[in-house]
């Protein structure tokens, strides 16, 4: 299974050195050429676009920075959703789910697991000679505000249904 990577800042910089440690067939792209030069000298082929990149993978992974930014990475014309094949998946770290009008599997992660026992009941699973991919419900309670699964909720009894890292945005701390 071919792997693509968009945003390789903090979060999906870390992830995407993980997969590549692990031996996956790895494709990345990123605005800033010396986050996609580090993981090219780690074995990752790197797109010119976000559209190349989804022409060149079967599973496409992204970890960027807000809602308008994955809007213009999957709709602009040299956007992932241009180079999807019909047996593509996406799974973005934090996206809303518009892009099921498009007829692709899309879905949100709010945690990846790389090796190790699977967290929940396997929902989707792809196996091959490269590696196995796996597709489990995420652990632990949905955040109302972010989406994010948490296994420990806010304590605040006016906000009961967030996860920590929102009760600090919502109380201002």
């Amino acid at each position: 299974m071919k792997i693509g990577f968009i945003g390789l800042g903090n979060v999906g910089g870390k992830l995407a050195k993980s997969l590549l440690r692990n031996n996956f067939d790895l494709t990345v792209r990123d605005l800033d050429e010396s986050l996609t030069d580090t993981l090219k000298d780690l074995g990752a082929k790197v797109a010119k676009s976000p559209k190349e990149l989804a022409e060149q993978t079967d599973l496409i992974i992204t970890s960027l920075p807000s809602p308008e930014v994955s809007a213009e990475v999957m709709e602009a014309d040299d956007g992932i959703i241009n180079g999807l094949s019909k047996n593509s998946i996406d799974a973005d770290l934090a996206i809303s789910t518009r892009w099921f009008k498009f007829g692709r599997d899309l879905f949100l992660v709010s945690s990846l697991q790389i090796g190790g026992e699977p967290w929940a009941e396997v929902l989707v699973s792809e196996h091959n000679d490269l590696a196995s991919i796996e597709i489990a419900k995420a652990r632990g309670f949905k955040c109302e505000r972010c989406w994010h699964y948490e296994i420990e909720m806010s304590k605040n009894k006016q906000h009961p249904n967030i996860c920590k890292r929102c009760e600090k945005v919502v109380l201002g701390i």
